[in-house]
């Protein structure tokens, strides 16, 4: 028994001595076993997932999933808010089992060996058997852990919010050594193997450089704001980015050789490929390529909000989750969109290539898992029958293909639809369509009861390769349709307030006594037309509309239009232009500790002076700034809630949580509102960017300044 508990011991310690990653084996998938994929944080892998990929459900937790999985063959192991670490079968999806923290779990697992190690908000980092979720040990830090842990040569690296960086044995979990860098500490690690150094950024405003043996200060590099994400190495070369939007390319012994501002923060650590970086970035919305050996760009590419989720390369693709709920696709190479899928959930957590496939955590508190699928491809792209007389019955035939030619093997499946009774096909259903292949489908057109003139009809194609709509067209000749006309032609409602609303009327007249009918509808947003639609029998009729000046960007000359349509195939069309009053520029200063505040150079007293909380975020009041950018404030006790209505524009916060609402997303702040002195203060940053101003911080006079240029 003792021989065999040796053996065993053995085998484990020569598992933890040797690197934790490795390039794919011929028919065997590449490893992902920890955060961003290897010890360099790459974020690049062997494996290869091609678009289009069905979506499905993998793994799923009772609360959201902010970090990255970590699988390999047999398991697959990721954290959730509901305080757990969840352990998976890789290709079954089979809960294995969980393991309750005291806290969430924010941070990315690690896999080595036979066990898993993991953090939590509880202070504690835990190493758990992959088999049965026994703990194996457990390390208390002074302060929660949302820095993903790093395992190299037999050791552990990771972070704590008590300011340190820790060094365990990764066999005993016992402490090795610990680095204070005098601030909070969020940034997962990354190993340089050239000189045997561990890379760490902090709230310090630093990026250090530790001798991963001994965890004595190499070099350290000041940058001008906190750094919060893992930094990646390649060649010798260190890539990192800021929350204050700089970003930097150092030399292995900390010297600067580029540097650049991307315009927002960068919480995301950069994928590198061949001779390129991808780094997604903040309230910007956007992910560039740059090269690697200058910083200059080489494509961008715009999301529809915020990017928090680190990339992931495999093949001709990079993978990455936005705020804006979809997961995207581009070939690398040139920033192209290849596809992309909403999951309908926030993604912070950054993807996962494993096989063929790629799998990522979402606020709904699940892992999607997006599979390739068949390709759907129809010709032709429409049909017209042309001009078609009762008591004929003309036909045409469309082909619908897989068009996926790669090695994923895949059968397209799917039906047709259309709300047209006088269209009827050969199959209105197809299956088991394999790569390269293709099944005519013929369609029928029977014209009887239809009236004289134009007709069009959409067939809806859907697929597990993708969708398709088709218009098929064709005339059926007829007398000449009523005559309608429209007065006034056009509609000038010149200058209007924002937020205000104003009407008009439109009257529509007809040279017939026969009753005619149609709809009306607004091309534009802020464009509003009752009723929509309408019957007339005694030649005129009359429309309301309204205009809504809150949906028109202020100080703008905008012009729409009104479509009104018959069912006798008569249009017009009716321009309405407008021009929206600017918005006066606001601009606020605020000294910390000043009552005084200065709005557009004019003195104003405010009841509670503006401060720094010991987290180093400036707090202001919030009932001050919101008024003065002519916002309505109001207060709901019970649920302990800030809401902010200013036009178009709705923000929430709540008193003691990190995040805001703006317009429906959800937002991480970096600091939660707080009472002082009867009065609410929120972080300054997070208000003025939620009413789209400007943010300025002089620090000779500890000045705050915010402008709002409409």
């Amino acid at each position: 028994m003792k021989s065999r508990l040796i053996t065993a011991m053995l085998a484990i310690i020569l598992a933890l001595q040797m690197p934790v990653f490795a390039m794919a084996e011929e028919g065997k998938c590449d490893d992902w076993v920890m955060f961003n994929h290897d010890p360099s944080r790459s974020c690049l892998t062997t494996n290869q997932a091609a678009p289009p990929l069905l979506v499905g459900e993998a793994y799923k937790a009772t609360a959201a999933i902010h970090s990255s999985i970590a699988m390999t063959d047999r398991y697959s192991v990721v954290g959730s808010d509901d305080m757990r670490i969840y352990c998976y079968d890789t290709h079954s999806f089979r809960i294995r089992w969980n393991y309750l923290t005291g806290n969430k779990v924010r941070c990315s697992p690690t896999i080595f060996g036979e066990v898993t190690i993991c953090g939590s908000d509880d202070g504690y980092l835990y190493c758990l058997n992959l088999e049965t979720g026994n703990e194996v040990w457990k390390f208390k830090t002074g302060d929660i852990i949302r820095s993903s842990p790093l395992v190299v040569n037999g050791k552990v690296y990771f972070a704590s919010r008590d300011m340190k960086v820790y060094c365990l044995d990764a066999l005993s979990g016992q402490k090795v050594w610990a680095f204070h860098t005098g601030a909070f500490v969020d940034a997962s690690p990354t190993y340089n193997e050239y000189n045997k150094t561990i890379l760490i950024g902090s709230y310090s405003k630093k990026l250090y450089c530790l001798n991963a043996e001994n965890g004595r200060l190499t070099w350290e590099f000041e940058t001008p704001s906190e750094v919060f994400a893992a930094c990646s190495v390649k060649n010798e070369k260190i890539f990192f980015g800021t929350d204050g939007g700089q970003f930097y390319c150092l030399s292995d012994d900390g010297r600067q050789i580029w540097k650049i501002d991307v315009g927002a923060h960068v919480w995301a650590t950069p994928a590198l490929v061949e001779d390129k970086l991808i780094i997604p970035t903040g309230y910007d919305k956007m992910v560039r390529c740059l090269y690697q050996d200058t910083g200059e760009e080489v494509w961008n590419f715009r999301t529809e909000n915020w990017n928090y989720s680190s990339p992931a390369v495999g093949g001709k693709y990079v993978f990455f989750g936005s705020d804006d709920q979809n997961l995207y696709c581009l070939y690398w190479k040139t920033g192209q969109l290849a596809w992309k899928g909403n999951l309908g959930y926030i993604i912070e957590a950054s993807p996962v290539i494993y096989c063929e496939a790629v799998y990522v955590g979402t606020w709904g508190g699940t892992v999607q898992v997006f599979q390739p699928g068949p390709i759907l491809e129809v010709e032709p792209q429409e049909i017209d029958f042309g001009i078609v007389t009762h008591g004929t019955t003309p036909f045409r035939d469309i082909i619908v293909r897989n068009a996926r030619k790669d090695q994923f093997q895949t059968k397209l499946e799917g039906k047709m639809v259309t709300d047209e009774k006088h269209l009827s096909f050969s199959a209105t259903e197809f299956f088991d369509i394999s790569n390269g292949s293709e099944q005519k489908i013929r369609v029928t057109l029977d014209p009887g009861g239809l009236d004289y003139g134009n007709h069009q009809a959409l067939l809806k194609i859907s697929s597990n390769g993708g969708e398709f709509t088709m218009i098929i067209r064709w005339r059926i000749v007829s007398p000449a349709p009523p005559c309608l006309n429209v007065s006034p032609s056009e509609l000038n409602f010149g200058f209007i307030k924002r937020g205000e609303e104003v009407s008009k009327t439109l009257t529509l007249s007809f040279d017939t006594d026969e009753e005619v009918s149609g709809i009306v509808m607004g091309e534009d947003r802020w464009i509003d037309v009752e009723p929509v639609s309408f019957t007339s029998i005694n030649r005129k009729f009359l429309l309301k509309v309204t205009l809504n000046g809150s949906r028109i960007p202020a100080g703008n000359e905008a012009q729409g239009k009104i479509v009104i349509a018959t069912k006798n195939d008569v249009c017009q069309q009716v321009s309405v232009m407008v021009k929206v009053e600017t918005e006066p520029r606001i601009e606020i200063s605020m000294v910390i500790g000043d009552n005084t505040a200065f709005v557009n150079g004019r003195p104003v007293d405010m009841d509670v002076a503006p401060y720094i909380t010991s987290k180093g975020r400036t707090m202001v009041p919030i009932r001050f700034i919101s008024e003065t950018f002519g916002a309505d404030v109001k207060w709901i006790a019970d649920k302990k809630e800030i809401q902010i209505n200013r036009f178009d524009n709705r923000v929430k916060l709540w008193v003691g949580r990190p995040e805001m609402d703006v317009n429906d997303l959800i937002k991480a702040i970096p600091s939660p509102p707080e009472i002082k002195d009867g009065r609410t203060m929120v972080p300054f940053r997070a208000i003025a960017e939620a009413f789209g101003a400007d943010v300025q911080w002089i620090a000779e006079t500890k000045t705050v300044r915010m402008v709002f240029n409409p």
